[in-house]
């Protein structure tokens, strides 16, 4: 098998980390593709992409998102402020639910803590 060059060495090992990384954050981020926006509506904060959330009292909150509803469960602090356990989030889409919380509850000027 002949030596590469250099170059093209490099140029195969970029090209193949390119792939892993783009692989990587397909299925682990949820980053949008377009400008999010959020509104309010009623207790409801929604966001242009599609889901919704809002505040169920001092201990939990509601994640809404096409015909799916879960019960995530949180608590409201004195501050402007909600502590989201994580460990209540189904597995296959806590990553991206627990970004949406956040996105969604700091545009409304809170402070979102992760635990668990």
């Amino acid at each position: 098998m002949p030596a590469l060059s250099r170059a093209t060495h490099w140029r195969r090992r970029g090209a193949a980390a390119a792939r892993m990384l783009s692989s990587l954050f397909r299925h682990t981020c949820s980053v949008p593709t377009q400008t999010e926006r959020f509104s309010k509506r009623g207790p409801w904060i929604i966001s242009s992409l599609g889901f919704k959330v809002r505040s169920l009292g001092r201990a939990g909150m509601e994640y809404a998102e096409a015909d799916e509803r879960l019960h995530v469960d949180a608590e409201a602090l004195a501050t402007n402020a909600f502590i989201v356990y994580v460990h209540s989030i189904p597995e296959p889409r806590r990553l991206e639910v627990q970004g949406n919380l956040t996105r969604a509850w700091r545009s409304a000027g809170f402070d979102v803590q992760l635990q668990g």
